[in-house]
């Protein structure tokens, strides 16, 4: 008896690993947007202003975001507030230029600050 409570124990495991194992791997990430973030500068009022045509892009979804990094960019400080409220901050490199967000529905302010003191804005509507 004791076998066979053992052996269908053993059963019941392996097709939970095997599940769980297929449910992983059949995940699929959502679709992409693209958003223009421009560079801003600040003028000697303090107001802050579009400096040209210099943008970066940034594709996105509720899950995730890439940034399209300039060539001189080792590293971002990359921050998503509603408002004044930073809802999620982190660092991005050049190296790995996406990462997961938190699932976020709405508008949001994107605010990416670079090595160089450089600061790109943009908004994300997910």
């Amino acid at each position: 008896m004791k076998r066979i409570v053992n052996f269908l124990a053993i059963i019941a495991l392996s097709f939970v690993t095997v599940h769980i194992a297929n449910a992983d791997g059949n995940t699929t990430s959502l679709p992409k947007k693209t958003e223009r973030l421009d560079r801003k500068i600040l003028s000697d009022s303090n107001s802050p202003r579009i400096l040209g045509d210099l943008f970066i892009a940034c594709y996105y979804n509720k899950e995730s975001i890439e940034i399209e990094f300039p060539a001189d960019v080792d590293y971002m400080e990359v921050t998503i507030a509603n408002g004044s409220v930073v809802l999620w901050s982190s660092i991005i490199t050049s190296d790995t230029p996406s990462c997961d967000i938190p699932y976020l529905n709405g508008e949001y302010t994107i605010t990416c600050t670079t090595d160089s003191g450089a600061v790109y804005q943009g908004i994300l509507s997910l």
